[in-house]
């Protein structure tokens, strides 16, 4: 990402697991260092004191809690603490701060505010974002990210599919679960069916008269997730 220019200028720190143990947040030095920069903990279980554990999950969100705060009053603009998942989430077809905290859910009471990232193609890495906590904003829909080949290209990511497009979890990401989702899958081909003969035939549809056809056969479908089959058929047309 073409960053080494912000690292040899001093603007981006990085301490690596190759530097040694981590430091403590409430260190001198640290705390100086951080004023008026972004603060990224990654992960923040590991700057947590030691001998702390899943079993004493207050002791664990209070020492989290305050090393966060103590950060932003040494005037850091903002901290992000990055998390796990827990195990077994690859497969879930929802994200919440209880399946993508790992640790104690206590944790997730600590967050102003959380956002859920979950790879759902691993070829393109394409990455499904979701707001998870808004303390005192009105967050966005689900969108989703893409790297490759923009990461090479343009050494940036890009917009896959905007709010607008992208439909919830267990429609967008691939068969995580064939068991469970094989009935998913055919609908969803089904529907897509139907909405490339409508809008062959007619280009000009609008979201909300292909929900009144869609409505007319019995089947219930989201405005959102029609604008996913309308993406996915862009998208067809260009390959």
């Amino acid at each position: 990402m073409e960053l080494y220019e912000e690292v040899e200028s001093g603007r981006l720190l990085v301490r690596t697991l190759s530097k040694g143990p981590a430091p403590e947040l409430d260190d001198k030095r640290l705390l100086w260092a951080v004023k008026g920069a972004a603060v990224v903990a990654d992960t923040a279980i590991r700057f947590m004191e030691e001998g702390l554990s899943d079993n004493s999950a207050s002791e664990m969100a209070n020492s989290l809690s305050n090393d966060l705060l103590g950060l932003l009053r040494a005037e850091a603009r903002c901290v992000l603490a990055l998390f796990h998942a827990i195990k077994g989430a690859k497969a879930a077809e929802v994200m919440n701060l209880e399946n993508m905290i790992r640790g104690t859910g206590e944790l997730g009471a600590v967050l102003a505010t959380a956002w859920g990232v979950k790879q759902i193609d691993e070829k393109a890495a394409i990455t499904y974002v979701q707001n998870l906590k808004a303390r005192d904003f009105e967050a966005c829909g689900p969108f989703q990210l893409v790297m490759r080949p923009a990461i090479d290209n343009t050494h940036d990511i890009q917009m896959h599919k905007t709010p607008e497009e992208t439909g919830p979890l267990y429609e967008e990401q691939p068969d995580m679960n064939p068991r469970n989702n094989s009935q998913k899958r055919e609908a969803k081909f089904a529907n897509m069916a139907l909405y490339r003969a409508w809008t062959e035939k007619d280009p000009e549809l609008s979201t909300q008269e292909i929900r009144e056809r869609f409505k007319d056969l019995g089947i219930e479908v989201k405005d959102v997730t029609i604008r996913g089959y309308r993406h996915d058929a862009e998208k067809e047309k260009k390959r």
